[in-house]
């Protein structure tokens, strides 16, 4: 079949060529949209992988400040329950002396950095801990005897206990993430 008088001899070659270039041009678009497509998503979770290390980064140093910030607060507490305790056993009449600075300002270092660093956590449980703590220190200022103060002093413990305990789960927890996620590279 002679088409405009060319043989296919002529004709049938060319549109095969013709036909076989564009079907490669074709192809090689698919594949590289697919080749796009795959790399974009390899960034995208390359970049969630850099974000949740951040986050489990930023829970660590959160949860370990607080921590300290329990250390201090806790110290600051006992420091004037001694104090208190030895005014005591000095005058015959409880909480009627002032407390250090050293104590004082402690104990305010101490609240104000529980109260920043607990809010930033995202643990429940170690949030309404913290508040308890907290609230266990602050209880001891307004104690009216020994054996009120000592038992302001053991609750605190108490909660330091247990917010330590939680802590360190949480802890161990973020450390297997991060593991798990540095693993993935």
């Amino acid at each position: 079949m002679d088409i405009l008088g060319v043989k296919p001899e002529t004709w049938f070659p060319v549109i095969t060529l013709i036909l076989g270039a564009v079907a490669k041009g074709f192809g090689d678009r698919l594949s590289d949209a697919r080749k796009t497509k795959a790399e974009k998503e390899a960034r995208r979770e390359q970049r969630l992988d850099a974000v949740q290390l951040r986050r489990v980064e930023f829970q660590r140093s959160t949860l370990l400040d607080l921590q300290n910030a329990m250390q201090k607060l806790a110290r600051a507490t006992g420091k004037a329950s001694h104090e208190d305790t030895m005014a005591f056993r000095q005058t015959g009449e409880w909480g009627k002396n002032l407390v250090s600075e050293e104590a004082d300002t402690g104990s305010l270092e101490g609240h104000t950095s529980i109260n920043i660093l607990r809010v930033r956590v995202s643990d429940n449980y170690i949030r309404a801990v913290a508040e308890k703590f907290s609230r266990a220190c602050s209880r001891h200022v307004h104690c009216k005897s020994e054996a009120e103060s000592d038992a302001c002093i053991n609750e605190m413990f108490k909660y330091m206990q247990e917010l330590n305990e939680r802590i360190g789960e949480i802890l161990r927890t973020l450390d297997k993430l991060e593991d798990e996620a540095l693993h993935d590279y």
